[in-house]
């Protein structure tokens, strides 16, 4: 009965996420049909970004089902995880300066680093899905700090650690859950549809990892993930 429920509630919130975009861009295209729109710049690139966030969430819920059922195919090879972190954290860089937000990055141990299986792709991922959502939820002066380091178990941890908004205590123990917000308004408005993190939490599984979080309530969020050093 509980797992009936869930794909219920599943199917009714895919539905309802992929109906937003199309909704808009149904009523874009008649408005421009009808001549009541020219079909200028603007309109088009309106069009354009429905499309590419209609897009974005085809592929995350592709991703999720491809992890549930197994069928995804990582390509884990030993890299040098420490340039990966480096380079995801410049994709940030333009969008941090125009927010006010410093991102600060500590690699200790960059020799370990290079003895994690990982896939490139799905890696970069998930460091991207999660500098995404500490900035979405940092402010004008805050900071972001990424911090990796070798732990004494076996174990290579990264840490990102915002001083965002938080999450409520009640709501950490669903925060990996596909389609949840902590805040439904503010996540719609920046286009998130709750996907990201159980992306991140499958992938990481996915790789023989964890991934845990913290947070408090105005005094900032930290996700750790923690990833074997040996196969």
């Amino acid at each position: 009965e509980n797992l009936q429920k869930e794909r219920r509630q599943m199917t009714a919130n895919v539905a309802h996420e992929l109906r937003t975009p199309l909704t808009n861009i149904r009523g874009y295209l008649e408005a421009i049909k009808d001549e009541i729109l020219p079909p200028d710049k603007k309109n088009i690139s309106m069009l354009y970004d429905q499309t590419l966030h209609l897009t974005n969430l085809v592929d995350d819920l592709r991703i999720l089902s491809m992890v549930e059922t197994e069928s995804l195919s990582l390509e884990l090879e030993k890299g040098d995880l420490g340039k990966l972190i480096e380079s995801s954290v410049q994709d940030f860089y333009p969008r941090s300066k125009i927010s006010g937000v410093k991102i600060l990055l500590d690699i200790q141990n960059k020799e370990s680093m290079k003895k994690i299986l990982f896939d490139r792709t799905r890696m970069k991922q998930i460091i991207g899905n999660l500098l995404e959502n500490a900035l979405s939820y940092s402010s004008k002066g805050d900071e972001i700090k990424i911090i990796s380091k070798k732990m004494v178990n076996g174990q290579y941890e990264i840490k990102i650690i915002d001083e965002g908004l938080g999450i409520p205590e009640n709501d950490l123990g669903k925060i990996f859950d596909e389609f949840f917000r902590v805040d439904k308004s503010r996540s719609r408005q920046t286009g998130g549809a709750g996907l990201g993190l159980a992306i991140v939490k499958k992938l990481i599984i996915a790789h023989k990892g964890t991934v845990t979080v913290e947070s408090k309530i105005n005094q900032g969020t930290t996700f750790t993930i923690n990833l074997p050093l040996e196969a």
